[in-house]
């Protein structure tokens, strides 16, 4: 059926047809006719986690034709075309670390096969021409030429290699009437390791989450079902509406009860605050770790903090390490 259970065969079909014409002037040439969708390359091998850890949709970013970077111009990534849908928003994509994810269509998230996928574009404005006044202006945008992008923000992020897939007036979302790019991603140019930049262990420990607006004498019962030294995965059941209406950013309190204390002594409860970074409806959400519980007040968390908490979790007795 495609992409989408939901997908039918005569939307699949109605998403042909040609580009809109430009705003405020004729096509350029010809040859800025669309190009077929993936330019019949898949998606399956395309690395999604370091992606989606390296850009997001309305973040600024920077572009150039050298993938050295040395011409660079400031633009802005307005969104994703996932097989003819448009997210414009951050709102309507959620993903985990390992790189799945789903997007809104009609009110309700879908999650996207990533190795079926044959249309993922990156939308840019379209300020390549003198009448567009842009930051862009003078970078060539012709159907075909090579695009390198990262965001400026993160000093180690990657260079993505990118396709222009074609040139056209947004007819939908936010962005509508606007000049865009399509540009097809090709592959990171400097990124030979995991995105995650520290390795995940898998568990089965038990915790406690303290969600916004609540206090800690009415916790949540969960797991950590894999974590690192900077963050968490927490698994939780179907049917628990509290945590699956955690959204991105809500800064959560994760409570971690040792099994006994210092000399054998009572149990102790490591207390930490977090924040949100994607939840998968119903069944897990990654947490970013920031503050930690010591000394009588919650403080940021230092380097050592971390690696004192993974080697806790190590030793484990849920722990499959």
């Amino acid at each position: 059926m495609g992409l989408f259970d939901f997908l039918s065969k005569d939307k699949a079909n109605a998403k042909g047809g040609s580009t809109p014409a430009r705003s405020g002037g004729a096509p350029r040439s010809a040859s800025r006719a669309p190009m077929p969708r993936g330019g019949g390359t898949g998606f399956a091998s395309f690395p999604f986690d370091t992606f989606f850890n390296s850009l997001e949709i309305g973040n600024p970013i920077i572009i150039s034709s050298n993938e050295d970077m040395g011409m660079k111009y400031e633009s802005l990534m307005m969104g994703l075309e996932i097989e003819g849908n448009m997210i414009d928003s951050k709102k309507n994509i959620i993903h985990d670390d390992k790189g799945d994810f789903s997007i809104k269509v009609n009110d309700k998230f879908l999650r996207v096969q990533t190795d079926k996928a044959k249309q993922f574009s990156i939308i840019i404005p379209d300020t390549s021409q003198s009448g567009g006044g842009g930051p862009a202006v003078g970078l060539s945008l012709d159907v075909g030429r090579k695009i390198y992008l990262k965001d400026p923000m993160l000093k180690t992020a990657p260079i993505l290699e990118t396709v222009v897939e074609r040139t056209y007036t947004v007819d939908k979302g936010n962005y509508t009437n606007l000049p865009a790019v399509e540009l097809r991603p090709i592959q990171f140019l400097n990124s030979n390791t995991d995105s995650r930049r520290t390795v995940r262990v898998e568990a089965k420990i038990p915790v406690k989450i303290q969600i916004p607006g609540e206090t800690d004498k009415r916790l949540h019962t969960a797991i950590i079902a894999d974590f690192n030294e900077t963050g968490v995965k927490v698994g939780y059941s179907e049917g628990m509406t509290s945590l699956a209406s955690l959204c991105k950013n809500a800064t959560i309190g994760i409570y971690i009860t040792k099994t006994t204390g210092p000399d054998g002594g009572p149990p102790e409860v490591m207390r930490y605050k977090g924040t949100v970074i994607w939840n998968k409806k119903n069944d897990s959400f990654g947490v970013r770790l920031g503050h930690i519980y010591k000394e009588k007040r919650f403080q940021p968390m230092q380097p050592i903090d971390g690696i004192i908490l993974k080697g806790f979790l190590l030793n484990h007795p849920l722990c499959n390490s």
